[in-house]
């Protein structure tokens, strides 16, 4: 398995090397390479793709969709919310350590919202079509001032 993990992540060639010999993208992967050598099947990643090279990104994609298919349980925490737009089957948004929002993704897609579009709209009261809205109404307000 580590001859598989290694070669994914392109750290074959590595295998002398100590971790802080290791730039910080290369030390992220074996830190991947480590975590998902037991095969486990419950996993938690915490910012996976952060120092990633795009192969490795576009690996690492791959084989979470391959442990999804697999059964395996993945909880991945991550502050860049289109990074896991295709990943995922439920979400839960926190603030404050409080759970805002416990959905899953048939349930955004039925209201006609991206991830993005609930996370803002949850954490911070944002409603896209409320705030289109509001500009409209500003743009109006500017246009009648000016006749």
């Amino acid at each position: 398995r580590i001859d598989m993990l290694l070669k994914r992540f392109e750290l074959d060639d590595k295998r002398k090397k100590f971790g802080d010999e290791l730039s910080k993208g290369m030390q992220q992967k074996l830190n991947l390479c480590l975590g998902l050598l037991p095969d486990p099947d419950i996993i938690l990643l915490d910012e996976p793709l952060l120092g990633l090279d795009p192969h490795a990104i576009k690996e690492l994609k791959n084989m979470i969709e391959e442990m999804r298919q697999a059964g395996k349980t993945l909880l991945i925490s991550t502050h860049i919310i289109d990074s896991v737009d295709m990943l995922w089957d439920r979400t839960v948004i926190m603030q404050n350590g409080q759970v805002k929002a416990n959905v899953t993704k048939s349930e955004i897609d039925g209201m006609g919202k991206t991830l993005e579009d609930l996370f803002f709209e949850v954490t911070e009261g944002i409603n896209k079509e409320a705030v289109s809205d509001d500009n409209q109404n500003e743009e109006s307000k500017d246009e009648n001032k000016e006749a």
